[in-house]
């Protein structure tokens, strides 16, 4: 399994980032996210025309296979940068994020690509504002974790569970959980939430080589050995095999076992990088 790395360029839609979007858009910080077996919508704060004039854009699979940028503002969050994105399987949850390097943001909403809907989110519950924080999605929950309030000097170590079906928040247990850090990467393994790296100031000089583990059903979290983990790393990326977590980063890669809480170092190739994009196919890792 870890004989090798996969890099494409510019991989197809069922593997991660689709670059091709439609109309005169240059397109800024985004997240893209996967249509199981259709494409990758993506959310993206774009600038249109000589103006430049931001303005949110869904990047949705169209009939020829590309991505087609639509800009729906009805109802849609603010315009907003380091914001997580996550596809449920029917809707594009957004949620958090920060107003152009300035406060954080403590609201969100949901995408129907069906009726090219904005829905907002319940706020009753949420977490503090926030932005560069992980979320996850769980099968019928998303979990938030982690994240900065808008100055990179002031991460946090708190989150909390939003369930779509009731438009609900739930909190969730900070006790044992991994220092304060934003930048961090996650995985959902299908019972656990695993975050691992992160920073905790805007210099990517604090990174950590510390993580968790948190147990969704018990409301628990448990501590990740150190022993044999990757240097410190912050903007990598994680992505769950089904049996283990690969990590990549700028100073290495490593893949880690939940279950036995240990490490195992991988060969790289492509060179170290962050701020990319990985995707687990079911049988290699892709990155872009």
């Amino acid at each position: 399994m870890h004989d090798d790395f996969v890099a494409r360029g510019e991989p197809g839609c069922d593997f991660g980032v689709q670059a091709i979007l439609a109309g005169d858009l240059h397109v800024g910080e985004h997240r893209a996210i996967r249509f199981d077996n259709v494409g990758c919508p993506v959310f993206a704060i774009a600038e249109q025309g000589a103006d430049r004039d931001p303005q949110h854009v869904v990047a949705v699979p169209g009939d020829d296979a590309n991505l087609h940028a639509v800009s729906v503002t009805e109802g849609a969050p603010g315009l907003r940068q380091k914001t997580p994105a996550l596809w449920t399987g029917t809707e594009l949850l957004v949620w958090g994020g920060c107003r152009f390097w300035q406060n954080g943001v403590g609201d969100g909403a949901r995408f129907d690509p069906e009726t090219m809907t904005w829905t907002p989110m319940s706020a009753v519950g949420a977490p503090s504002p926030r932005g560069a924080h992980v979320a996850l999605w769980t099968g019928d929950r998303m979990i938030v974790w982690g994240g900065h309030e808008g100055d990179n000097d002031h991460p946090l170590a708190d989150g909390a569970l939003y369930t779509p079906a009731t438009d609900t928040w739930a909190p969730m247990s900070s006790v044992g959980a991994p220092p304060a850090t934003h930048h961090a990467a996650a995985v959902w393994t299908g019972t656990e939430l695993v975050v691992w790296g992160g920073q905790t100031v805007w210099n990517d000089s604090t990174a950590v080589d510390t993580g968790g583990v948190y147990h969704l059903a018990s409301d628990t979290w448990r501590p990740m050995t150190t022993t044999g983990a990757p240097p410190r790393e912050s903007r990598h990326t994680m992505v769950w095999t089904g049996d283990e977590v690969l990590t990549l980063g700028r100073r290495g890669a490593a893949s880690y076992d939940p279950g036995a809480d240990s490490w195992t170092p991988l060969p790289v190739s492509p060179a170290f990088r962050h701020s990319h994009s990985a995707f687990w196919t079911g049988d290699r890792l892709l990155i872009a």
